[in-house]
């Protein structure tokens, strides 16, 4: 039932109640015939008209609260996504943590497994540096070796004679760490001709090189004592070497020299 309706019918319950109103003032005139038929088809008219009132006002409050109700539903989505997708981010970061800590268990029984001799009080002796003088100048005032716990994660101190790059630790490590560490060397060292130059590395457990910021040698992953060789042109003067190196268990050295190509 339209709002046109609904103003029809009121105007027709009017018009009768204006014609009963009339005919009751009109002293003792007998009413017309089908006058009591009249009367009660508008009383009926009046009661089916605050039917459809009471309708249309169910319908309006039905819809305000379909609205409403699904005003709600929208929010607890938002909020159930939101907690949904916090708790799957936290899932995630506890099966990496799980799978570290599986990984490290996994190389600690490697480890036993291949029978390592107990440590050692002092480490080896240094490896060799064949060279045709001591070892080359360098810039005492920029070189320099820096110590972290973990993959560079948080500084611990430097150490006191950084070059040459010459050091095993045997079972031991810089500054009182023994496993989990990791240095940077880095600093200028001449090269008093132009050429050709190998660098030679003798590394336990992961290292890289650069020269003049330029990536030479990437073997970051850990392993067993390896030599590796690598090959670049240099012109003469002072060049920026930089060395990083990463120890998780197990033996500790490293060892770096270079030689001009004949």
């Amino acid at each position: 039932m339209n709002k046109r309706k609904i103003i029809l019918a009121f105007l027709v319950v009017f018009l009768v109640g204006i014609l009963v109103v009339g005919s009751t003032g009109c002293g003792e005139q007998k009413a017309p015939a089908g006058w009591s038929q009249l009367q009660k088809d508008v009383a009926q008219l009046q009661k089916d008209m605050g039917q459809l009132l009471k309708e249309k006002q169910a319908e309006e409050t039905q819809k305000t609260q379909a609205t409403e109700d699904e005003r709600i539903a929208q929010i607890v989505s938002k909020v159930v996504d939101s907690k949904l997708s916090a708790f799957e981010a936290s899932l995630a970061e506890k099966q990496k943590e799980d799978k570290l800590t599986e990984l490290e268990k996994r190389m600690a029984e490697l480890e036993s497994q291949r029978g390592y001799p107990p440590p050692y009080p002092y480490p080896t002796p240094p490896y060799p540096y064949p060279y045709p003088y001591p070892y080359p100048y360098y810039d005492a005032a920029s070189f320099r070796a820096e110590v972290y716990q973990g993959d560079f994660s948080e500084y611990v101190g430097t150490l006191d004679n950084p070059y040459p790059i010459n050091f095993d630790w045997g079972y031991g490590g810089p500054l009182g760490l023994t496993n989990y560490f990791s240095i940077r060397w880095e600093g200028s060292v001449w090269f008093p001709e132009a050429g050709n130059y190998r660098f030679f590395m003798r590394v336990n457990e992961g290292t890289r090189l650069y020269v003049d910021g330029n990536l030479l040698l990437n073997k970051w992953s850990p392993r067993e004592t390896t030599e590796y060789e690598v090959t670049s042109y240099l012109s003469a003067g002072y060049h920026q070497i930089r060395v990083d190196y990463r120890e998780l268990k197990g033996p500790a050295l490293i060892f770096l020299r270079w030689e001009k190509i004949q």
